[in-house]
Formats: C-alpha cells, sequence, structure tokens
C-alpha cells in the first residue's frame, strides 16, 4: 500500500513540474516576440478586465477611443490594445514610442 501511495504522489509530482514546464508568463514583452496569428488567439475577443488582471494597469490611456497603452520595457516600443463599444479587444498595434 505505501509503494502504491508513493507512485501516485511521484506521478502527480511529475505531472505537475511538466506542466508548469512548458507555461510561460504572458507579458507586453513576452507579446511583442510572438507572431501576429498568435498575439490574435491570445488578446482579441479578451474583456478589459481580462487583460488588467493579466498585465495590470496600463502605463497610459488613449483618449477619444476605448484603449490601453502598455510600455515595453526591454525596448523603446508599446503595445496599445483596443476595446470595442463592449468592452472587448478587437485590435493592438505594436509600435514605438514617440519621444519629444
Amino acid at each position: 500500500m505505501k509503494k502504491l501511495i508513493s507512485l501516485i504522489l511521484a506521478l502527480l509530482l511529475f505531472s505537475l513540474c511538466a506542466c508548469s514546464a512548458g507555461t510561460q508568463e504572458f507579458t507586453p514583452d513576452s507579446a511583442a516576440k510572438l507572431s501576429e496569428e498568435t498575439l490574435n488567439e491570445k488578446l482579441i475577443g479578451l474583456s478589459s478586465e481580462q487583460v488588467h488582471e493579466m498585465w495590470g494597469q496600463p502605463d497610459s490611456f488613449l483618449s477619444g477611443i476605448s484603449g490601453d497603452i502598455y510600455l515595453l520595457s526591454k525596448d523603446n516600443r508599446m503595445i496599445i490594445i483596443l476595446y470595442d463599444a463592449d468592452g472587448f479587444v478587437n485590435g493592438y498595434s505594436i509600435t514605438e514610442r514617440q519621444t519629444k
């Protein structure tokens, strides 16, 4: 019986390690490295609340249209997330930050 319990615990531990090894945190910096197709799959259709839970509060907001701005920490770019009238992501842009 002890061997069975040990075996079950070992299998559970192994499966937890295997699952967590393949997951990476999805951040604005990691998003900027993804293909357009992959980024579409991950962002389009998310609610603004889901984006804020995932990435935290934005660095800035758009004026006149519904959108958030997230500055990338690794370079001089930013991700602009656009929301539809219901608050769901319907577009985005990765662009250079404008400097004064």
